[in-house]
């Protein structure tokens, strides 16, 4: 059975038993380091959710663009088409 020194608040050293159990202090700073560390990447997940729904709603805007100059380019074509006729039917 080995027993193992563990910190104390104060800075001197005591020996811990068999179990070695862990200082509620150090647990304390793991924690809360733990916490910081998962709120900073929370952060990070929510600013990406909001750039990805940028992306989104462009991408979206984009491709309605895209239907309406089609829609467009077949608008003209059918016009095209017409004043050909007119021009034909006026020689």
């Amino acid at each position: 059975m080995s027993l193992r020194k563990k910190s104390t608040k104060c800075g001197r050293r005591v020996w811990g038993g068999p179990a070695g159990d862990p200082d509620p202090s150090d647990i304390g700073l793991a924690g809360e380091r733990q916490r910081r560390l998962l709120q900073h990447e929370l952060v990070n997940l929510q600013q990406m959710n909001l750039s990805l729904q940028a992306v989104l709603q462009m991408v979206v805007s984009f491709n309605k663009i895209i239907e309406e100059v089609s829609q467009n380019t077949h608008h003209l074509t059918e016009l095209n088409g017409g004043w050909s006729t007119f021009f034909r039917a006026q020689k």
